[in-house]
């Protein structure tokens, strides 16, 4: 019986400073303080979620609003419970009522009578009209129900499975730490393998992963964080030109870009001179090269004398190491949400798929549309 209460006061115990805990935690975040900031020190949300421009992001024990990727509100989750309902008094708080029979009722006139023999004693009074709270002697107490003989007990219980329940995740997120940080999967119920990998820098190793739309991205989103008008040229056709950049309050474009996600491949001259030759048909004096790979001698050269700049992988991931880290990581998280690796079909906009035992991938809407990629590496 001894272990047994012991057992208890444990649960009791951690279920209490698991609930400190939490409000600690959700105390310590301040009005204002930058999403960067927040992922840095609690890493990042067990979920998401978003609603117009604001970003609710979902942790064990509170959540934060974000918005305009600043803090305006933490919430903690323990505080966040159903209203109960009042439950009406016992019998034992009532008072006592009288059971002594009385005689049949009589019309009485004394003003000094007692409101309760009042009460009971004058014949019913006509309809009242007037508004506001009735007098205290026509008020009629109901009477209390009935209690209901396990409610107490009920209600104590609870205290006990939520501290249990604490105990639990608690145990949870111990072993996440050990097992290569699961726990969120395990609570949200997700599927067979870890979770998806939130990545804070830009890695030689996450650059040769990008499929070709999201290299793109990344190059666009990075010249748009320096401040200038980046615009992608859509799906289909691009003529050799990815990326068109602006001047402020240009109608014409001032550079354009290409970019070529091939991995470690090496850029040979053939994709600078189409780059070349579309500045020339529309006069434009600048040309950007960007590659996740290198290029070779015969390409550096005939860039160099034609007014395009040639960015290799390294080069690009050094530029990029280069802008404040709130800015890297929105970014980087805008750019590795959902499938990030599987190429996407340049004229239909759809992930493609592999085709020939892994050979190449294919458009799935073959064979109207007969775009082929062959694959880098199979994974």
């Amino acid at each position: 019986m001894r272990r047994v209460n012991a057992i208890i006061i444990l649960v009791l115990a951690l279920g209490l400073m698991s609930h400190q805990a939490r409000a600690q935690a959700a105390a310590d975040i301040a009005a204002g303080t930058h999403i960067s900031k927040v992922i840095k020190r609690y890493g990042w949300p067990n979920s998401k979620l978003s609603a117009g421009d604001k970003d609710i992001y979902i942790y064990d024990g509170f959540e934060v609003t974000f918005e305009a990727d600043v803090v305006t509100s933490v919430t903690a989750v323990a505080s966040r419970t159903k209203p109960v309902k009042p439950t009406p008094r016992s019998p034992g708080t009532q008072p006592p009522t009288q059971t002594r029979a009385t005689p049949a009722p009589v019309l009485r006139s004394d003003p000094s009578a007692t409101p309760a023999r009042t009460e009971s004693s004058r014949s019913p009074a006509p309809q009242n009209t007037q508004l506001g709270p009735p007098s205290p002697a026509a008020t009629i107490r109901p009477t209390a129900p009935p209690p209901k003989p396990f409610a107490g007990w009920v209600q104590l219980l609870w205290f006990p499975v939520i501290a249990i329940a604490g105990v639990a995740v608690a145990k949870l997120a111990i072993a996440s730490i050990k097992n290569g940080n699961q726990f969120t999967e395990q609570l949200l119920g997700g599927g067979i393998g870890p979770p998806p990998k939130h990545h804070t820098e830009l890695t030689h190793d996450l650059l040769d992963q990008l499929e070709w739309r999201r290299f793109e991205d990344l190059v666009c989103l990075y010249y748009r964080a320096l401040g200038q008008r980046a615009e992608l040229t859509g799906i289909g056709a691009d003529g050799g030109v990815d990326i068109k950049l602006y001047t402020a309050n240009a109608i014409l474009p001032t550079t354009y870009v290409q970019c070529k996600a091939w991995g470690s491949r090496d850029v040979d001259v053939k994709p600078i001179r189409e780059l070349f030759g579309v500045m020339s048909a529309d006069r434009v004096l600048e040309g950007l090269f960007i590659t996740t790979g290198r290029y070779t001698a015969s390409a550096m050269a005939f860039a160099r004398g034609n007014g395009i700049q040639l960015i290799s992988g390294a080069d690009f991931i050094r530029m990029f190491s280069g802008l404040p880290i709130e800015q890297q990581i929105p970014i980087l998280t805008e750019v590795t949400s959902g499938d990030f690796t599987t190429p996407s079909c340049p004229s239909c906009n759809i992930k493609l798929v592999l085709r020939s035992e892994g050979k190449f991938w294919g458009c799935r809407n073959y064979p109207r549309c007969k775009t082929r990629i062959y694959v880098r590496r199979v994974k």
